[in-house]
């Protein structure tokens, strides 16, 4: 059952928060989000595993099903639960080759009502190569990326957007390739977005180890990628490049706060784990750079009320930046992954260490962790 704790020793930012754990029932997921008395998680950590979506009681500890997939070869992923709505999408396993009448369909669930809307389907059925597909849901808004078929015969790339209110669905931006466009995010009227040029460059890195950089095998020809963050404003329909670096990817927003990942380097195929974290002040214009490891390894960061945590590769902490005053903090030493914030509150998944050296990942004592913050 979750419980209050006092802060850590690491701790060294003497900010109060509730602390919360529970080790869950079931296994095999990747997205943990706190609603109301509950945790829900669920996603696709092991490829052709049958994953559904679960709700952990934090003052019962019961635990109840509340999604699965429609069929066996299928699994499926939790978006975001906000505003009474659990969003999640419908597909076959990332590794598994797409056939003809494949499609990703995104589901929004009631969460009081039960009503289950199908808000999107993207059927490509091999036709067009799916740039890495991602989704974000705000509680009234559903973004996510896709790529169509045109009648010329070229891939188009697009954001699209579904409105729970008019129960409409409309395309933000689009692109042909080798432009592609990934990781839509939103937060109110803004949404941010990946647009990148694979260009004729290619390079055969050198392999390396060094601790929090992705290995890179030797001998590979991977092929360059020029990637920017890009902005648009659902009031007045205008689309801005927010990073203007060439080097940006993975972006997230909250209200005037946008965060990425700024790399040296990118290929197809592999993010080089050699970035940096760049916090963005949409009002002031300015960035600056959050983290300041010199071997980089940090990706996938996220940005909430006041705060911002990110994954750091091959390290396995909870970290968190307060924005206001630019201090970070880990609020976990251990084995962690999946750290995420949303509004004031982060997430993260907990692997005994003891564990994982010495046992198959699967057998491992695992814990869902949650700090609250005022």
């Amino acid at each position: 059952m979750g419980r209050a704790s006092p802060l850590p020793s690491s701790f060294s930012i003497r900010l109060p928060y509730t602390y919360l754990e529970f080790t869950p029932q079931h296994r095999d997921f990747a997205t943990m989000r706190l609603y109301g008395d509950a945790v829900y998680f669920g996603g696709y950590a092991q490829p052709f595993r049958e994953v559904a979506i679960y709700r952990h009681d934090l003052k019962t500890d019961e635990e109840s099903l509340v999604a699965s997939p429609s069929r066996q070869d299928r699994i499926i992923g939790l978006i975001n639960v906000t505003r009474g709505w659990l969003a999640y999408d419908d597909l076959t396993p990332i590794n598994a080759p797409m056939q003809p009448d494949d499609d990703i369909v995104i589901y929004l669930l009631n969460l009081t009502t039960q009503e289950r809307i199908e808000a999107a389907r993207i059927n490509e059925g091999g036709k067009c190569k799916q740039n890495w597909y991602t989704a974000d849901f705000d509680g009234e808004r559903l973004v996510w990326n896709q790529s169509v078929l045109a009648a010329s015969g070229r891939c188009i790339h697009q954001i699209a957007l579904y409105d729970i209110a008019s129960r409409r669905t409309s395309i933000l931006t689009e692109c042909e390739s080798p432009y592609g466009l990934d990781t839509p995010r939103i937060h109110g009227d803004r949404v941010v977005w990946n647009r990148f040029l694979a260009t004729e460059r290619r390079f055969t890195p050198q392999p390396t180890t060094l601790p929090g950089a992705m290995v890179i095998p030797g001998g590979e020809s991977f092929q360059e990628i020029i990637g920017d963050v890009y902005l648009y404003d659902l009031r007045t329909g205008t689309e801005v490049n927010v990073s203007q670096t060439g080097k940006a990817c993975q972006p997230d927003i909250w209200g005037d706060y946008v965060v990425w990942v700024e790399l040296p380097i990118r290929f197809v195929g592999h993010e080089y784990g050699s970035g940096d974290i760049i916090l963005h002040n949409l009002a002031t214009k300015e960035s600056k750079k959050i983290t300041n490891n010199p071997l980089g390894g940090f990706d996938w960061p996220t940005v909430g009320d006041g705060i911002a945590t990110w994954h750091q590769m091959n390290v396995g902490t909870a970290p968190i930046y307060r924005i206001a005053d630019g201090k970070v903090a880990v609020l976990d030493q251990k084995r962690s992954g999946g750290a995420a914030v949303e509004g004031k509150v982060i997430t993260w998944l907990w692997t005994d260490p003891n564990d994982f050296a010495t046992r198959e990942l699967l057998e491992c004592k695992e814990k869902i962790k949650v700090a609250i913050f005022p």
